[in-house]
């Protein structure tokens, strides 16, 4: 090696021009969002789509969150799904209540359903880009986004009504937020992180993958920077969350408890099943 090169002169941070990087980075978002909404137009839609979407349409332009184009004994689950016309207590609340908010500002329709998640998708890549940006070099993030913006399964349900990607978005969001802020502003990192993963768990319990990422990460590298006093402020949103949907369970307490343990339970559910 020349005197004076260091080895940081031939990472790989220096294989791509930053300006370059950011061009790219724009280039695999739109050939994503391009891609995305193809698929979207021509894809067949499907049962889950519209057991999202009914409810949400009834909460935007009806005033409950029902769904009522489900029959109660009729859905694959073993069990009768009581109360589901009136009240849909099957998944966590926060993406019917999203979807309903978008309903309202750009209408009802299958493109509008689908487009909300490859909009979500695009902030998936961003919040990834940042993430392995900040923990490897940019040029490193940049082929991650290249890479994640071809992929047919992330593709695939961002041209879906469900709330898969939405949650992997705000969990990505979650932990680029704690790595950027990490160094210099540890609580806010810590209090802003797990207000993302509260939402995230209203969205589907599946947050729970990447939250347990992030408290390794939070383990490994900052335990020592942990304060109870910052923990009881970074539990504040969990306990609003659900103090929130409380309210909405209180409604009909016996729906929640039949329609929820059967969707937590699967296919072979029995709680509720018709007698």
């Amino acid at each position: 090696m020349p005197a004076g090169e260091t080895s940081d002169s031939l990472s790989v941070a220096t294989w791509i021009p930053r300006r370059n990087v950011r061009l790219a980075l724009t280039g695999a978002i739109v050939l994503y969002a391009l891609s995305a909404f193809a698929l979207a137009a021509v894809k067949s839609p499907w049962s889950d789509e519209g057991w999202f979407a009914a409810p949400a349409y009834n909460l935007a332009f009806r005033g409950f969150m029902g769904t009522d184009v489900l029959e109660p004994s009729g859905h694959y689950l073993n069990a009768y799904l009581k109360g589901i016309h009136e009240h849909t207590y099957v998944v966590p609340p926060v993406h019917i209540l999203q979807l309903a908010a978008w309903f309202r500002v750009f209408g009802f329709s299958l493109m509008a359903a689908r487009s909300l998640s490859i909009v979500w998708g695009a902030v998936a890549l961003l919040a990834l880009f940042t993430l392995v940006s900040k923990l490897v070099n940019q040029t490193v993030g940049m082929v991650a986004v290249a890479l994640a913006a071809c992929d047919f399964p992330l593709l695939w349900g961002a041209a879906d009504v469900r709330m898969d990607v939405p949650c992997m978005a705000v969990c990505l969001c979650a932990l680029a937020s704690y790595v950027q802020l990490r160094e210099k502003r540890f609580q806010l990192a810590f209090i802003l992180a797990n207000g993302l993963f509260a939402i995230a768990f209203l969205m589907h319990p599946n947050a729970l993958i990447a939250f347990c990422a992030f408290g390794f990460l939070v383990l490994s590298q900052d335990r020592r920077r942990l304060r109870w006093s910052v923990v009881a402020w970074a539990a504040l949103p969990y306990l609003s969350g659900l103090a929130a949907w409380s309210v909405y369970i209180l409604q009909a307490p016996v729906d929640f408890r039949i329609q929820f343990l059967a969707n937590a339970a699967g296919r072979n559910s029995m709680d509720g099943h018709l007698e």
